[in-house]
């Protein structure tokens, strides 16, 4: 499962109601699924297809979804700078969902099973945790349906 923080930085999600925009059309309609991001946020082979996601905006999971690829290579298709944005993973947009609660909550959640072994709402990265079926339990928990 990969934690996604998604940030106010991007021109496309200033505030709640961009995200919201972004999710629901931009990302199935205009991208194709392609959500693009910044070099150091996920090593290659780091992601894979099937993989569980939460995004997350200004503490809160805003959206839950699966991957639909690895890591990809970005070539400049969409008209975003392949030297800004130079990778790329697909989301199943079949397969995304509205979250509720707080990273804080979901971190309690994690580290009440057993399965944090590091802080995830304070670091700057995009936490990665080992996929198991009590990771997927939690996370069908913090999606609406």
């Amino acid at each position: 499962m990969r934690i996604i923080k998604l940030s106010k930085d991007d021109e496309e999600m200033q505030n709640r109601d961009m995200v919201r925009k972004y999710f629901e059309v931009s990302l199935p309609k205009k991208y194709g699924g392609k959500f693009l991001f910044k070099k150091g946020w996920i090593a290659e082979g780091e992601l894979s297809a099937g993989e569980k996601v939460v995004f997350t905006y200004n503490g809160d999971l805003v959206y839950l979804g699966v991957a639909a690829s690895e890591r990809q290579d970005y070539t400049g298709e969409l008209g975003w700078s392949p030297h800004d944005y130079p990778y790329y993973f697909l989301v199943d947009t079949n397969q995304l969902y509205c979250g509720w609660g707080s990273l804080a909550d979901f971190e309690s959640k994690l580290s009440e099973n057993g399965l944090l072994e590091k802080n995830i709402v304070r670091s700057q990265g995009w936490p990665h945790l080992q996929d198991s079926l009590q990771l997927d339990d939690i996370w069908n928990c913090f999606k609406l349906d």
